[in-house]
């Protein structure tokens, strides 16, 4: 038997033993913990990008083994955030922070996630705390200088940028960054500096250049813009998007055939770009090809079927091919699909009223303005409905609404002046027209309503100072002229009032100079015999007076007594012989006497004396016309086109030689300038009207005849060519009626027969 020593040492030896087996169980199993934990995390990488959710199980697996995994935790923590799970990601980056707090990347994860949680303050402090431990972390400085801008801290926001960039000094995308916000600060000029280096740092990225043309863009650098989009367009020529954004810069400047290209271009590459679409259909309402406008916004509107606006444009195309009840059908649907916009109930109510709709239009209006009573667009229309019917006091309130809502808009008081007049409160108008001008000056309708109230009122000073104004703002408005030639009369200022008045003339083109204010007063009079009076005797106590053998001169071509004007327009030309106005009329008479080599020979003096007088170049073209040489002809007008481009007869003539040489699309141009100019000019639509006609364009021609039509009801021309242009399209009915009319109003029309022929068989 072992002695009690033998047995305590025996003992001691099996605890040892047991102690030491114990510990190198534990070490083993630590050492498996973390080579399992590493497995899974391994695996959970693996998967991250392409699966997440099962990314995150394995994951969970590692952490499980080992809950210090400090790879795995934050790796499940930007997998969180690709799931669109921020708590969980915030709870992982949080607990690697505690895993390692002197680790910047723990900071740097939390302080993106906290921003893009639109938690600022928190952002702020953890970027703060990443930069503290990495001083070179660029992306901590890039993400805080975000969040200061968003904090209103432009600033630090600057000097975060700066730092990145004295870190990373060609980083195109922080150069592009650092553009932007200096843009954004109003410097343009060290934004495009940046925008430079950015290109040069990535000459072959195309953002970059996209970039910049959008700053240049900011800078009125348009030609840089588009060289610009061009490169970028080189270098990914099959990004539909870069050919969308350089038609949209060609758009904005006009360019219409540009922009159109592009648009096509972008299309052809993805088809289903409905701001393409969209854009490409607002271009053609631009150039009135309503009919293409249309078949842009019908893809528009099938592609994005439940967004009102391809609704909305197909319905303004429809309304503008006179294609009302399917405008209206339009409007409906985009109502419906937005019956809490006031947007589709304003469109439709310009619907009604274009069809004399009124009462339906203002109950669109009024709910408009229920949906959205702070648009003061719904009131202003109600208030024109309301004023075109002499509904004074409706139009004043309505008017005032839409004043509280944007005091600033200088045409709403000069709306209400107008109102107020109808009402018979001349002081209330004179308020709001001086309102208008206190906003802008160069209102030169207020101006002139406002003078013809305080000269009422005998404030005579105040009247011409306001015409004097009118006159500097609008120098061609023969309103001006004749009001202010008026007042000198009153106030025995003749030669004020001759100037005025033979200015006022001019312009209206119905009467000349006038050189006697009482013969002038007595021909407004209609008081012809007193006018021939004064004439003949100013003429014979000044027989040698130019201005006075020219005011009779003019007086007696519209009387019809052409002989005795060209008598004293060759007596001025014998006492001034390079009197512009006597040669100009002179020419004309030889013109309409067939004399063309001796009108020729007045236009060449007369263009000797004033290269510039439009008049010269107008008829040196209608004489060349004549005379077949239409190549002379239009070099002619279009001479006179470029130094009064707003003329619309000039314009008119242009567009009639055009249609002499068969340029018809041109002629087309040349019609929309002038209704650009002047809507009212019916001729424009007949004219345009029939050359779409002749163009086989029969359901574009309609709406020109009527545009004529709302402008003359009894105007024959405009049903004749609507109801020819209707028989093209089979739309009998209406061609039927449009027949009637044209032959009710022209009795004796030299078609009557086949136009009654052709009714009756149809009929």
């Amino acid at each position: 038997m072992a002695d009690p020593l033998q047995r305590r040492g025996r003992n001691v030896t099996i605890l040892l033993l047991v102690l030491l087996f114990s510990l190198l169980i534990a070490f083993v199993l630590w050492a498996s913990s973390r080579r399992i934990a590493t497995f899974f995390s391994q695996r959970g990488d693996a998967l991250a990008q392409t699966q997440p959710a099962n990314a995150v199980w394995w994951y969970n697996w590692a952490t499980f083994f080992y809950p210090n995994d400090s790879h795995a935790v934050v790796s499940r923590g930007h997998t969180y955030e690709s799931l669109g799970q921020p708590e969980a990601a915030l709870a992982d980056y949080t607990r690697y922070i505690e895993l390692l707090p002197r680790d910047a990347s723990g900071y740097l994860s939390r302080g993106l996630l906290y921003s893009q949680m639109n938690r600022p303050d928190d952002a702020l402090a953890d970027l703060t705390s990443a930069i503290a431990r990495q001083r070179d972390l660029v992306s901590a400085y890039v993400e805080r200088s975000r969040v200061y801008v968003t904090k209103g801290d432009a600033k630090n926001a600057l000097a975060d940028l700066n730092k990145a960039l004295e870190l990373r000094p060609s980083d195109s995308s922080i150069l592009m960054l650092r553009a932007r916000f200096v843009a954004d600060q109003k410097d343009l000029e060290a934004a495009l500096k940046d925008a430079d280096l950015a290109v040069a740092a990535t000459p072959s990225d195309p953002a970059m250049y996209q970039v910049r043309a959008e700053l240049r863009v900011r800078a009125k650098d348009i030609d840089g813009a588009l060289a610009d989009m061009a490169e970028a367009i080189r270098l990914a020529p099959n990004r539909a998007d870069l050919y969308e954004e350089r038609g949209s810069l060609y758009d904005k400047q006009r360019a219409n055939n540009e922009a159109i290209a592009d648009y096509r271009a972008a299309l052809k590459l993805d088809a289903k770009r409905v701001t393409a679409h969209n854009r490409l259909g607002l271009i053609y309402m631009r150039l009135d090809d309503f009919t293409s406008a249309r078949a842009s916004f019908e893809q528009v509107a099938a592609l994005s079927p439940n967004d009102p606006i391809g609704f909305l444009n197909r319905s303004w195309a429809l309304s503008s091919l006179g294609e009302f009840a399917a405008a209206e059908q339009d409007l409906n649907t985009a109502i419906t699909l937005t019956p809490d916009s006031a947007t589709a109930f304003i469109a439709r109510a310009k619907l009604f009223s274009k069809q004399a709709r009124y009462d339906e239009a203002r109950a669109d209006l009024d709910k408009a303005i229920a949906l959205a009573p702070n648009n003061a667009a719904p009131y202003q229309m109600r208030a024109d409905i309301a004023l075109s019917r002499k509904q004074a006091e409706p139009a004043i309130t309505d008017y005032t609404r839409a004043i509280d809502i944007t005091p600033k808009n200088a045409r709403l008081y000069l709306a209400r002046g107008r109102a107020y007049i109808v009402a018979n409160n001349e002081q209330a108008a004179l308020a709001d027209f001086s309102k208008a001008l206190e906003i802008d000056t160069r209102l030169a309708d207020a101006h002139l309503q406002r003078a013809q109230i305080v000269y009422r009122a005998g404030n005579l000073q105040q009247a011409l100072a306001d015409f004097d104004a009118a006159e500097q703002v609008d120098p061609q408005n023969a309103r001006i002229y004749a009001g202010r030639g008026r007042i000198y009369l009153a106030q025995g200022e003749i030669d004020k009032a001759l100037k005025d008045l033979d200015m006022a003339l001019t312009l209206r083109g119905n009467d000349p100079a006038t050189l006697l204010a009482r013969a002038r007063l007595y021909e407004q009079q209609g008081k012809v015999d007193l006018a021939k009076s004064d004439y003949d005797q100013a003429v014979s106590m000044r027989p040698a007076d130019v201005p006075t053998l020219l005011s009779r001169a003019q007086y007696l071509k519209e009387r019809g007594d052409i002989d005795a004007a060209m008598s004293d327009w060759t007596a001025v030309l014998k006492l001034e012989p390079s009197n512009l106005s006597a040669l100009l009329n002179r020419a004309r008479v030889y013109a309409n006497r067939n004399q063309s080599q001796l009108a020729l020979a007045d236009l060449d003096a007369a263009a000797k004396i004033s290269p510039d007088q439009t008049a010269i170049y107008a008829l040196r073209a209608s004489l060349l016309s004549e005379q077949g040489n239409f190549a002379g002809a239009n070099d002619n007008i279009d001479q006179a086109v470029v130094r009064d481009p707003n003329n619309v007869q000039l314009l008119m003539r242009r567009a009639a030689l055009l249609e002499k040489t068969a340029t018809m699309e041109e002629a087309l141009e040349v019609y929309g300038q002038v209704l650009a100019i002047d809507g009212t000019v019916i001729e424009a639509y007949l004219r345009a009207g029939a050359l779409r006609y002749k163009r086989e364009e029969y359901w574009r021609a309609v709406p020109n005849f009527d545009a004529a039509l709302a402008l003359n009801p009894n105007e024959p021309t405009a049903h004749r060519g609507r109801g020819l242009a209707l028989r093209q399209v089979d739309k009998v009915p209406e061609a039927i009626a449009a027949f009637k009319r044209y032959l009710e109003l022209t009795p004796q029309a030299e078609d009557r027969s086949e136009i009654e022929a052709w009714i009756s068989k149809h009929s």
